[in-house]
């Protein structure tokens, strides 16, 4: 962040269909938290690890009917690389289908409203090819 005055963006949110804008949204916001968490690594090695104030686990909101698997799975991608570097990347979930219950799975704590919804029909797909393989 260039403006110190700047408070990091923690939520990020994926409304709607998952599709290229999406991405390119996410993307973007994520790029700035690496960022960040980067120039929070360097100055974290200048200070005694029990006065170091931790970094703000990152929040992925999610209230989409899913879309396209190929952004959702780049959207996974950039959370398990998040995660690698070690940043807490939990999910919340509105309501997810198909790509956004997927990629609400990711998250390292899920958490959900009192009436959330979930579809997940891509591991349907894959269990009823097991099925078949099985009964020939």
């Amino acid at each position: 962040m260039a403006d110190k005055d700047k408070k990091m963006k923690t939520t990020l949110r994926i409304v709607g269909e998952i599709n290229i804008e999406t991405l390119k949204t996410f993307l973007d916001e994520t790029d700035e938290i690496m960022e960040e968490y980067e120039r929070f690594k360097a100055e974290a090695s200048m200070i005694k690890p029990e006065l170091l104030q931790k970094f703000p686990p990152i929040t992925v909101e999610i209230s989409s009917y899913g879309g396209c698997t190929d952004c959702g799975s780049a959207i996974i991608h950039r959370m398990d690389e998040m995660k690698n570097m070690g940043i807490e990347v939990n999910t919340h979930c509105h309501f997810a289908y198909s790509m956004a219950f997927i990629i609400f799975v990711n998250g390292m704590k899920r958490t959900g409203d009192k009436l959330s919804k979930f579809m997940n029909d891509i591991s349907k797909i894959k269990y009823i090819k097991n099925v078949v393989r099985v009964i020939k």
